[in-house]
């Protein structure tokens, strides 16, 4: 995790993975459920055609860094919006799980992943919650695991939603990626 956080690593971020978020209340996801995983789709597909607004590399200042949400087209058109809002949200000990199923085994270095927990909106209380992973692309082992939350906002479902992305970036930018470089820097 040292190299990540001090822009060494070679880093892929593979997108946004919603095939475990859970929504709530389901009346404020009357849309998502009507189009199944055509908003996670779109919300994947700002990665890569805004990339100077939904910038990981930069607040990683990471030097060799790319976008490839490739690895999360199976997952995202698998994704039964029902399921969302049935049982608990994941716990982050179920991380490893979830990243060993990702296609990225002819890929090298390490693989960045928003893993979408929570989308809840209720007045005085929006937010979406993601653990943000880093791991092996070759082996799959998580490096590291954190519980960022971001904050929704503007106008239209997908817009509302996608600026809780962009926060958690920029979260990464201004508060993260410093806690980061304390903790792993040897």
């Amino acid at each position: 995790m040292s190299d990540v956080v001090n822009g060494r690593a070679k880093l892929t971020w593979i997108g946004i993975d919603y095939s475990h978020v859970k929504l709530s209340p389901r009346y404020a996801f009357a849309e998502f459920e009507r189009t199944g995983p055509a908003y996670p789709v779109r919300w994947n597909h700002l990665i890569v055609s805004e990339p100077e607004k939904y910038n990981l590399c930069e607040a990683l200042k990471a030097a060799d860094c790319t976008n490839d949400i490739g690895p999360m087209g199976p997952i995202t058109n698998a994704f039964e919006v029902s399921r969302s809002f049935e049982g608990e949200p994941i716990r982050m000990d179920e991380v490893p799980g979830i990243v060993d199923a990702y296609a990225t085994d002819d890929l090298t270095g390490v693989g960045a992943v928003f893993i979408a927990r929570e989308y809840h909106k209720v007045e005085n209380d929006e937010r979406a919650v993601y653990f943000v992973s880093f791991f092996d692309m070759a082996t799959k082992q998580v490096l590291h695991t954190e519980e960022i939350i971001g904050k929704p906002g503007g106008f239209g479902f997908r817009n509302y939603w996608a600026a809780s992305v962009y926060s958690v970036i920029e979260q990464i930018r201004s508060t993260y990626l410093k806690q980061w470089k304390k903790r792993f820097t040897n």
